[in-house]
């Protein structure tokens, strides 16, 4: 819509090579500056209006409000801090790696390291595979897979090796036992 020669509106140009258009519609006047077709959203109010409250500082929580939610989320303590992973040296890894099978038929974990030399589980239940899963060591010889926390895989070594694993926190708790040597 070209508004060159319209009655009641006027082109102005800067010197910035931005449009100025006054709009006026009866005794309330109107003004919006629009940018050449590249920057055409950047000159629109509403974009304006979202940059005034997304500047620091300008919705920061203060007053009343503030403090009673500083207090809630105080009193909640460690809630959501996650557990503590415990770092798991290199040639402890060894130990948990293998593969182990369930008496119940179909139920299978593999305990690999992925390329970035992780541990990582690929769990088969049937029809449903679970593959690369990392698992985090909590100590103890139990780990949890990451996104999990629920969970827990806890091996029983003998000597060097994990001989069995045991899942916890899914119904039912399972028992895998090492296949091979």
């Amino acid at each position: 819509m070209s508004v060159t020669g319209s009655p009641g509106h006027r082109r102005v140009p800067s010197r910035s090579g931005c449009e100025d258009r006054h709009f006026r519609g009866g005794h309330v006047g109107i003004h919006e500056r629009r940018q050449g077709v590249r920057g055409r959203a950047a000159g629109h109010p509403a974009h304006a209006r979202a940059a005034r409250h997304s500047t620091p500082g300008a919705r920061r929580g203060g007053g009343q409000a503030g403090g009673r939610h500083r207090r809630v989320l105080s009193s909640l303590g460690d809630a959501g801090a996650g557990l503590k992973v415990t770092p798991l040296a290199e040639e402890n890894k060894q130990k948990y790696l293998g593969e182990f099978v369930s008496k119940q038929p179909g139920l299978k974990l593999v305990c690999r390291l992925n390329k970035a030399d992780r541990l990582v589980v690929d769990l088969q239940a049937g029809e449903n595979h679970s593959n690369g899963r990392i698992i985090h060591y909590l100590g103890d010889d139990e780990f949890f897979p990451a996104g999990v926390p629920s969970v827990r895989i806890r091996f029983a070594l003998n000597r060097d090796k994990a001989n069995s694993v045991t899942i916890r926190g899914s119904v039912p708790e399972v028992t895998l036992e090492r296949t091979g040597g």
